[in-house]
């Protein structure tokens, strides 16, 4: 077999790389200014403030308001107190087991909090 880089070893590179120096050059040189010439071209260019394309205002479409349903209210009047009707409704009265216990579970709560603070 006949290997064309058999022939290649280091004296003739180097002979080469020293009859050869203004090609070498010229063809690194082209080389660098086709490698700037394209990061330039292809580098994102800022836009100006005319160039952003911003519709004019007289052409915002705003969407129509959501219709309101016939139960909704936009206020409601506010009482100096609740009703017992309402206080019914929303809370339960506990019992003192059940204080006890609610009491002990945040008490041992606080102190796992304030033991892992010293």
């Amino acid at each position: 077999m006949n290997n064309p880089f058999s022939k290649l070893n280091k004296d003739s590179i180097s002979d080469f790389l020293e009859e050869n120096k203004k090609l070498i050059i010229i063809i690194c040189s082209t080389f660098i200014f086709f490698m700037l010439i394209l990061l330039i071209a292809l580098s994102p260019k800022k836009k100006t403030e005319k160039e952003i394309d911003n519709p004019p205002m007289s052409e915002v479409v705003l969407p129509d308001e959501p219709s309101l349903n016939e139960g909704y209210k936009l206020s409601r009047e506010i009482n100096e107190s609740w009703s017992e009707e309402e206080i019914n409704k929303y809370f339960m009265d506990m019992d003192d087991g059940l204080k006890e216990q609610l009491r002990k579970h945040n008490s041992s709560k606080i102190q796992k909090v304030l033991g892992d603070v010293h």
